[in-house]
């Protein structure tokens, strides 16, 4: 019998929004038998009511700290996690434009073979007071090249 593919749903959301609803309606589908899946959210306690969603679940639930103000931090802990847990597939939930930006780079640098991510707004649409959107356009094209797939 082959061992599950171990698929990591990551989420650096810091409150509880559609792109939150989305997890889920497909982590709970995601078939037991073939794939192993993790679920890492921040630590914040807006986000307890999604932990305890899938706890009740029986799906695993990490505490990653992907909310701190410092990306070197961020990275190192996003880094740490994916080294340890050792993940086949990162999927990541984009919710705004710089969503996951960090983490995904850390799981790129530890050398998860697949990566990919939901985009849940367009980039256009997420326009924010401190960056324009040539930023947001580094940003995405920076992620484009450290991602294997996106998903619109």
């Amino acid at each position: 019998m082959e061992t599950p593919c171990k698929v990591v749903y990551f989420c650096d959301a810091v409150f509880l929004g559609g792109a939150e609803a989305y997890l889920k309606l497909l982590v709970p589908e995601i078939p037991q038998q073939e794939y192993q899946p993790r679920v890492a959210l921040s630590p914040l306690p807006q986000m307890a009511p999604l932990a305890q969603f899938f706890d009740e679940r029986g799906i695993c639930v990490d505490e990653v700290d992907s909310a701190n103000r410092s990306p070197l931090k961020v990275f190192l802990e996003c880094y740490r996690y994916f080294r340890r847990h050792q993940p086949t597939i990162v999927h990541f939930n984009l919710n705004n434009t710089f969503s996951c930006f960090v983490p995904i780079l850390a799981a790129y640098f530890s050398r998860v073979p697949w990566k990919l991510a939901t985009e849940h707004l367009d980039l256009q649409l997420a326009i924010g007071k401190r960056a324009g959107v040539r930023t947001k356009k580094v940003v995405k094209r920076v992620m484009t090249f450290c991602l294997d797939y996106t998903i619109p």
